[in-house]
């Protein structure tokens, strides 16, 4: 929400996904939600909202997880996004920008502000 309100994003312009498993509850979260029971057997995705949102075009595609998880990144390697960015070292190869914070979101969403601050400044030269 940091970086919604940093760049000041109206809300058809932000989404947020949570990963999350089956039995836990998020009330105060406003999302799309993902949990393992959305990805059949045979590695696609059976939930519409999740499947329209991998193929919408996204501009920029932000993936923070305290672990490595082959469901996330499935997710993000089949999104449709111009610029992907994540915290996750083991995913350089499918991210266009890796933060290396481990898992504090604080220092991952100041670094991230930063760079698409520069990235911002460099496109408008």
């Amino acid at each position: 929400m940091k970086i919604k309100k940093e760049f000041n994003l109206k809300d058809y312009s932000f989404q947020l996904l949570l990963f999350k498993k089956k039995e836990e509850s998020f009330p105060e979260f406003n999302g799309l939600t993902f949990v393992e029971d959305d990805l059949n057997v045979l590695g696609n995705f059976n939930n519409k909202e999740l499947l329209d949102f991998t193929q919408n075009h996204i501009d920029l595609l932000i993936t923070f997880a305290e672990e490595n998880s082959l469901l996330l990144r499935l997710l993000t390697a089949t999104c449709n996004a111009s610029l992907k960015v994540g915290n996750n070292t083991k995913n350089e190869d499918i991210l266009d920008v890796v933060i290396r914070s481990g898992d504090e979101v604080e220092l991952f969403t100041s670094e991230l502000i930063k760079f698409l601050k520069q990235f911002k400044n460099n496109n408008d030269e």
